[in-house]
């Protein structure tokens, strides 16, 4: 089932790309007609097509999630409240993040 699927899944990303290349040139060619020629507008149009046929069929979005990955990958969590290191059974040492519940309990309703 799951070599099926990943076969289905390929050629639809195939056919994916195909129309989206097609579809940029539609709206191209579109945009040229009801505008008439006016360069600026035809201009604009291509550079946005250009952009969403990158970022489906050259690896665009990937790319985008890479950097997502890389700026968001932390190594160490320090603590805001007081960074009590804490070493785990698997190997990993990090800080804990925790909330000190407030010593006056009716603190929150006020």
């Amino acid at each position: 089932m799951s070599d099926f699927l990943n076969e289905l899944i390929a050629n639809w990303t195939v056919t994916v790309k195909a129309f989206a290349a097609l579809a940029a040139i539609t709206l191209i060619v579109v945009v040229a007609i009801v505008t008439k020629l006016a360069w600026g507008k035809i201009i604009v149009t291509m550079i946005v097509a250009g952009a969403v046929v990158w970022a489906v069929t050259m690896n665009g979005l990937g790319w985008f999630s890479e950097k997502i990955d890389s700026e968001t990958a932390t190594g160490q969590v320090t603590s805001l409240a007081e960074g009590i290191p804490a070493s785990f059974a698997d190997g990993y040492d990090t800080f804990v993040l925790y909330e000190s519940a407030p010593t006056d309990t009716y603190a929150l309703v006020s």
